[in-house]
């Protein structure tokens, strides 16, 4: 049987292969904090890259990084916690860190609130390359 590691390997190797990613990258200064939330929301979340961390990870891999670009992806904290699975405890605890997250910007999502609700944008990083 053929092993899903190395089907993708397989596809990386194609010559003249364009690629392109946009991910969900916060600052450097923010990751951590970031992070946390993230597990918090989704316990299968690992780490959230940074965007110099992306970019290192396609370059490394042979990829020639042929453009960068980045926006904000506007979210209500109501709607990523109904289509996630936090424990009961942790979605309590989410909200209060968006609370927190008014005031200080930890986090790096812009957190504000409209008409009652609080919203907040994710930090996305695209980097289109070739192999």
């Amino acid at each position: 049987m053929i092993e899903q590691a190395e089907v993708q390997q397989e596809q990386l190797d194609i010559p003249n292969l364009y690629w392109s990613v946009a991910d969900v990258a916060p600052r450097r200064e923010s990751a951590d904090a970031f992070n946390r939330m993230e597990k918090l929301r989704d316990p299968s979340h690992v780490r959230a890259l940074t965007s110099d961390e992306l970019e290192h990870l396609i370059s490394d891999t042979g990829f020639e990084i042929l453009g960068t670009g980045s926006f904000r992806l506007a979210m209500e904290l109501g709607k990523p916690l109904r289509a996630s699975f936090p424990r009961p405890a942790d979605a309590d605890r989410i909200r209060k860190m968006f609370r927190e997250e008014l005031e200080t910007d930890s986090m790096g999502i812009r957190a504000h609130v409209v008409d009652g609700e609080i919203r907040y944008s994710y930090p996305v990083t695209v980097i289109a390359a070739r192999k």
